[in-house]
């Protein structure tokens, strides 16, 4: 029983530390670390509870642990699949808008009167 309120105190202790970021920062923690402590608080619920289950009968329900584990393994492996795609994607944009920003100065060096002005900031945004 004393697990299940650390464990309850911990989850609402974790909900809390969310809205509060939100509220100093002004922008949402993202919600895959959400998603990420929620099930990382949830899954070491449920080993306490598993070890709990096993100390007192001498076994424990294999296939809901290896569905439980299951579950969580695919959604990890989901979310660092999204992270590795929106990460190849970033990368690619800034690429094209190097591309771009070499091209146009190519243009202007060579005296290119159609090419456009170039600004004098050389940062293009990326931080």
């Amino acid at each position: 029983m004393s697990t299940d309120v650390f464990f309850g105190i911990a989850l609402a202790a974790a909900i809390v530390g969310l809205v509060v970021y939100r509220l100093k920062y002004k922008r949402s923690p993202g919600v895959m670390n959400i998603v990420l402590l929620i099930a990382a608080i949830l899954l070491a619920w449920f080993t306490v509870k598993m070890i709990q289950i096993y100390l007192a009968y001498g076994a424990i329900p294999d296939t809901l642990v290896n569905c439980v584990f299951l579950a969580l393994t695919g959604e990890a492996g989901i979310m660092g699949w999204i992270k590795t795609r929106k990460e190849k994607y970033r990368e690619r944009r800034w690429q094209k808008e190097d591309q771009r920003e070499a091209e146009q100065a190519a243009k202007a060096a060579l005296g290119d009167p159609m090419a456009p002005a170039q600004s004098s900031s050389t940062d293009s945004g990326k931080g």
